[in-house]
């Protein structure tokens, strides 16, 4: 985590848990999986069913395809792990993702990985290289994705700038411009780039369509301003921006509150997070970052800081704890 950025708290340990519990989130990994599955094939074969997401994967030459894994933010709460959003198109924790695993294994312990087997299955059987051009807007991201292509070596796939892309990189609004004028320069989707229409956090909701029976039950439950006037007065609930990444911009607030914020926010309901235990003292509250591929919970990322009664979610910032999960 030694980048320009500044550097998270190194605990002393991962997160731990039981083996329900990662069976629990082996579930919801493939529960979200089949869902965002569900969603690409109904829109594969009906384009108007949702023609923003058809259209940004039109500029693409295989159109909507769906990526090697898919990241699944979710916290720990009393009733089980909850999603709190999802992110088809990123490409950016890999690299620290696979740290992660890579540092905590090698001190022995038992880490979900299983993130560069899903990139090595998802490139074509017979070209096993990839290509990285990150854009100078991702440069503080560097190391830590020269390292993923370091393990990718180490893997077996090496690096080619005129192999398979990693990312389009779309999540750039300049990057996203450019594909949407000229559309996609290569020959061949990126592994992370053309489901960058269904990052919206307006879409969580949607992925039910593609799971009806098990996604929904770890999702949050949502609000509409006309829902405000039911609600309690002290009731506290989440507001998320419609648009915007991480954690910028997310609030608590009442629904009072949430009536004389503007337009172009969501609401969630707060769940009660559980307080983790890192071996360096006092209780803290996690945000566990899942990658779910077609075979379920392939590597986590847990960023965790200091609970307090309005927390709202978790970020990388300097008095974060960063690290994975692990099986006791």
């Amino acid at each position: 985590m030694n980048s320009p950025r500044e550097t998270c708290v190194v605990p002393e340990k991962p997160l731990m848990i039981s083996t329900s519990e990662e069976k629990e989130l082996n579930q919801l990994a493939l529960a979200a999986w089949r869902a965002l599955g569900g969603v690409v094939e109904m829109i594969r074969d009906s384009p108007a069913s949702n023609r923003s997401v058809a259209n940004s994967a039109a500029k693409f030459p295989d159109g909507l395809t769906m990526p090697p894994v898919m990241r699944v933010d979710t916290i720990r709460t009393e009733a089980g792990p909850r999603i709190v959003e999802i992110d088809p198109i990123t490409a950016i924790s890999l690299g620290e993702t696979v740290a992660l695993t890579e540092i905590w294994s090698e001190q022995g312990y038992a880490v979900p990985g299983g993130v560069l087997d899903a990139i090595r299955q998802s490139l074509p059987v017979d070209e096993k290289k990839i290509a990285l051009t990150i854009p100078s807007v991702k440069s503080e991201y560097e190391s830590e994705l020269n390292f993923l292509i370091d393990s990718l070596a180490e893997a077996g796939i090496e690096y080619d700038e005129n192999a398979t892309q990693l990312s389009a990189f779309n999540d750039v609004a300049s990057v996203r411009r450019g594909i949407n004028k000229n559309g996609w320069d290569k020959e061949r989707n990126p592994l992370w780039g053309s489901l960058v229409g269904l990052a919206d956090k307006t879409n969580l909701g949607m992925l039910v369509s593609g799971d009806k029976i098990d996604f929904p039950k770890y999702l949050p439950r949502e609000y509409t301003r006309e829902d405000m006037p039911d609600l309690r007065e002290d009731a506290v609930i989440i507001a998320k921006p419609l648009k915007g990444s991480g954690s910028v911009g997310i609030a608590a607030t009442t629904p009072n509150g949430a009536l004389r914020l503007p337009d172009g926010y969501m609401f969630q309901e707060k769940f009660e997070v559980l307080s983790d235990d890192f071996g360096i003292g006092g209780e803290w509250a996690s945000r566990v970052s899942i990658y779910a591929g077609r075979y379920g919970l392939m590597g986590a990322q847990v960023t965790a800081r200091r609970k307090n009664e309005n927390f709202t979610n978790v970020h990388g910032q300097s008095d974060a704890v960063q690290t994975t999960l692990a099986v006791e």
